[in-house]
């Protein structure tokens, strides 16, 4: 027999892409949460700062774009008239072009200065229940650091550890069965699903996960 706990089949680390100042925390450790529930939320004043910049840099860029190509379609019936030269009409097409792309380059920065401001809002990627929580509202967080972590909805394993001295006796597949202290003497039907190929350099055991099979995971608490 060999001690473990019960976690869920996946568990996803949940972070900002963005870093700032958290402002609102939504869930506590235990909250059932549905796909695209707000979670958590920055202080989103600079990144809108940013994202109205680019706004306005883009009706600039957009107006340049406008009287270039105005100069360039006048000085293309000059230039079938005889009345400027070639090389005076390419010019003008190449500054209209310099514009456009200039537009172009100013718009894709509207668009990431908009999806940073989006990012400000911590969503739930998928349904589940916040299995933890690492960090309280007033906290300033940096891009990737975990604030919650979720566990899925779509099903609960147990995680063990078997000892170097008998891990030649286990392979993945095997049955086994699963008691829980709440509820000695009642087993619960399992098969281990994975086992690391590398010891633990620490303790010299193999992690390893059982599955749950049937009902069996909805017998089962996180953490039990």
């Amino acid at each position: 027999a060999y001690a473990g706990e019960v976690r869920a089949h996946e568990e996803s680390p949940l972070s900002f892409r963005v870093g700032g100042n958290l402002v609102r925390r939504n869930v506590d450790a235990g909250t059932q949460v549905r796909q695209g529930q707000v979670l958590a939320v920055l202080d989103a004043d600079d990144l809108t700062l940013q994202a109205q910049a680019a706004q306005a840099q883009l009706a600039a860029a957009e107006a340049d774009l406008v009287r270039a190509r105005g100069d360039r379609d006048r000085y293309a019936k000059l230039v079938a008239e005889k009345l400027v030269s070639q090389s005076t009409y390419d010019a003008q097409n190449a500054a209209f072009k310099a514009a456009e792309g200039q537009a172009r380059a100013v718009r894709a920065q509207l668009n990431v200065a908009r999806n940073q401001a989006a990012y400000s809002q911590l969503r739930a990627p998928h349904d589940g229940v916040i299995a933890s929580r690492q960090a309280e509202a007033g906290q300033v967080v940096a891009a990737g650091q975990t604030i919650f972590t979720l566990a899925a909805d779509d099903g609960r394993e147990v995680a063990i550890v078997l000892p170097e001295s008998r891990i030649r006796d286990f392979k993945v597949g095997q049955p086994v069965l699963v008691e829980l202290w709440s509820a000695p003497g009642e087993r619960l039907p399992g098969v281990i699903r994975e086992i690391s190929p590398a010891a633990d350099a620490q303790t010299r055991t193999y992690a390893a996960r059982v599955n749950l099979v049937g009902d069996a995971a909805k017998a089962v608490e996180l953490g039990q």
